[in-house]
């Protein structure tokens, strides 16, 4: 009976240890961070309400809400004419940044924290400063849908491959009039598509090469912008 007694002791003791080691329970996450809401400037809008810097820039206030748990939020600004893009990390709700007159903006926030290793992104807004009124502004260049940029196409065993182009555009007049394609295996020089008044279309290719293609947009007012080049792999 004695001997009995110290191994139950012994294994009290072992268990009663071994509970220990666990920690207490489940440890508590750092929390993340949520999308901001955006603003201001409003999206697909002409900017009048930037601060006149100089004839040919403007000072325009950047706004949005807060993103919960966010301690810091990067402001990412692209001119979409040039597709030039700028980061301003920011701690506050709002950036003034000085931009150029007539020129076509994307904009989008990051709501960051340094408790944990993510972020959160808002929707991207479009917008132009404006420079003296006008009539007419050209179309915001089109976004490019599908194939998405960079990816790579099942052949499924055809050839040629039929491809779905998609893409959208805004515009501010509402006046788009047509869309020309540019595809081709070097640097989307190559008309493919004249005139079109939709926003997809379909073209037959040819399996184990690399495509690049772009979109014009022309307006009713002949005003044009491009979409920028990009690429996908069959």
């Amino acid at each position: 009976m004695k001997v009995l007694s110290k191994i139950t002791i012994v294994c009290f003791v072992f268990i009663t240890a071994c509970g220990k080691s666990g920690g207490g329970g489940t440890p508590t996450l750092p929390p993340i961070p949520s999308a901001p809401m955006l603003s201001s400037p409003l999206n697909n809008a002409t900017c009048f309400s930037g601060v006149n810097v100089d004839a040919n820039n403007a000072s325009i206030t950047f706004s949005w809400g807060a993103g919960m748990n966010a301690e810091n939020y990067d402001l990412v600004i692209k001119n979409l004419a040039t597709s030039q893009q700028t980061t301003y990390t920011v701690s506050s709700l709002s950036k003034d940044v000085v931009l150029g007159k007539n020129q076509p903006y994307s904009w989008y926030v990051m709501s960051k924290t340094s408790k944990v290793n993510s972020s959160a992104k808002s929707e991207v807004w479009k917008f132009y400063v404006a420079g003296n009124p006008t009539s007419n502004y050209a179309p915001f260049p089109a976004t490019i849908i599908a194939p998405a940029p960079g990816s790579i196409l099942p052949s499924g065993g055809m050839n040629p491959v039929s491809v779905t182009l998609t893409w959208s555009t805004t515009d501010v007049d509402n006046d788009i009039a047509f869309y020309t394609i540019y595809l081709d295996n070097k640097d989307a020089s190559t008309k493919v598509v004249s005139s079109i008044t939709a926003s997809t279309t379909v073209v037959s290719l040819t399996p184990g090469k690399t495509y690049y293609w772009r979109v014009v947009t022309t307006d009713s007012a002949g005003n044009v912008s491009d979409s920028g080049i990009y690429s996908f792999s069959i």
